[in-house]
């Protein structure tokens, strides 16, 4: 059967609001359902032919609504938006929820180091390291847990790090998550 990637959104989306690319001679297809701008659409992408070794196929979406409302003026809908980013199933965080990692709500920079650990997308781990230094003592302590959740070698080296943080919270969670990652 042809390969297939499936994509949630909980908003209204369009083909307009997607870009894809792929570096092989394989024809993409794309579909959106229910049906194009419907609330809570699957955008379905699939192509005849299996992808070959060191091959990729690019997905963005740089026309989302929830990326959007990440630079609107209420903090309580940019932590709104971030959580709505992480809850697309992306595999890979998109610019605007790196930028909205210097929000300058504690709220939702916490949001921001949540969502990333949930993505769990190895560009993420810059930010999470800038928000380790973080005024909030809950947003430093959310970029602990967030590192946790990645699984890539800038992460455990910053969590290992975070193990000598003058904060004892943050030296537990850090080592909380170090025994998580196994």
């Amino acid at each position: 059967s042809a390969p297939r990637v499936a994509l949630s959104y909980r908003g209204t989306l369009t083909a307009a609001d997607v870009a894809v690319s792929h570096g092989g001679a394989a024809q993409l297809t794309m579909s959106i359902s229910p049906v194009t701008g419907s609330a809570n659409a699957v955008l379905e992408l699939a192509w005849p032919a299996p992808i070959a070794a060191g091959e990729t196929v690019t997905m963005t979406l740089p026309h989302l609504p929830d990326a959007k409302l990440l630079s609107d003026a209420r903090p309580e809908v940019r932590g709104q938006a971030a959580m709505g980013l992480g809850e697309m199933g992306l595999s890979q965080a998109p610019g605007p929820l790196l930028a909205a990692g210097k929000d300058r709500s504690p709220e939702v920079r916490g949001q921001v180091a949540m969502t990333l650990g949930g993505i769990g997308d190895p560009k993420g781990v810059p930010v999470l390291k800038e928000l380790l230094q973080d005024s909030d003592p809950d947003v430093r302590q959310q970029a602990v847990l967030a590192l946790g959740e990645v699984r890539d070698q800038a992460a455990l080296e910053a969590l290992v790090a975070a193990l000598k943080s003058a904060d004892p919270a943050i030296r537990r969670a850090a080592a909380e998550a170090l025994g998580q990652r196994g």
